[in-house]
């Protein structure tokens, strides 16, 4: 009789193997330059000509593609390397699909922004000499703060839920995200201050010399890969134990 094999699944979050990992293989300057270098084609066409937004679009769809690849690689495996830049079209398409469900929750956002604002215009309590005035603005203030947090903090982690369900249904489980939340609450908000802060940091310390202002593309490329290597690290300590939401498809009508 042979002894069954357990494989345990590392359920420990430590935010420098993401930065180790990354750094770890040899063509990351390769592969995070390509990136970089879509990124600064994508703001030179839309310096030169309103017409090439497009183009730029569909340049930004590709990075984003690579992002989303290299969080779905890194929830399989932290250590692994970046991604090969391949298969660009299906890069494309996943890109496009994430910065279409990344619009939609900003335009909530600023929907409620706009109808906030539109009842402090309605009532009068938009006015400094308004008696109500301060309850208006702080109440603003403090729930306009929270929803931020809440849409940042969830739109990280349903990138990341895309990622590895490969499905749109990963990109509105914002139900899978509030329970693996709820189980390591500590971890998951950490990993998100460091992704953020990661990012800050990709886009500040490159302005702070006139050298590094042109290598701010790719620096940016790269705070995005270390970001959601950080996410995906934290992600993939805990289980799915929901169900993902059912999104409908649609179907080719019958001839």
């Amino acid at each position: 009789m042979t002894d069954a094999v357990v494989i345990e699944r590392d359920i420990s979050f430590n935010p420098d193997r993401a930065l180790r990992a990354f750094f770890n293989d040899p063509q990351w300057l390769f592969k995070t330059g390509v990136g970089g270098l879509l990124n600064a084609v994508s703001l030179i066409l839309c310096a030169c000509s309103h017409l090439f937004i497009p183009v730029a679009f569909i340049l930004w769809g590709i990075t984003t593609g690579y992002v989303l690849r290299a969080a779905r690689m890194r929830n399989l495996d932290p250590d692994s390397k970046l991604p090969e830049w391949n298969n660009w079209l299906d890069l494309l398409v996943s890109g496009l699909s994430w910065m279409a469900v990344y619009t939609g929750q900003m335009l909530f956002f600023f929907s409620v922004l706009s109808v906030f604002m539109m009842v402090g215009f309605g009532t009068g309590m938009i006015s400094a000499n308004n008696p109500h005035y301060l309850q208006w603005a702080l109440s603003g203030l403090y729930g306009l703060t929270v929803l931020a947090a809440f849409i940042s903090i969830s739109s990280s982690y349903l990138m990341v839920s895309l990622a590895e369900e490969e499905s749109l249904s990963g990109a509105f489980a914002i139900n899978v995200v509030i329970a693996k939340i709820a189980e390591r609450p500590a971890d998951f908000i950490f990993a998100w201050l460091v992704s953020g802060g990661v990012h800050i940091a990709s886009l500040v310390l490159p302005t702070l010399t006139v050298v590094g202002f042109f290598f701010l593309p790719s620096a940016w490329f790269a705070g995005q890969l270390l970001g959601v290597s950080i996410l995906a690290q934290v992600w993939s300590t805990v289980p799915r134990k929901v169900p993902l939401p059912v999104v409908p498809t649609p179907t080719k009508p019958k001839i």
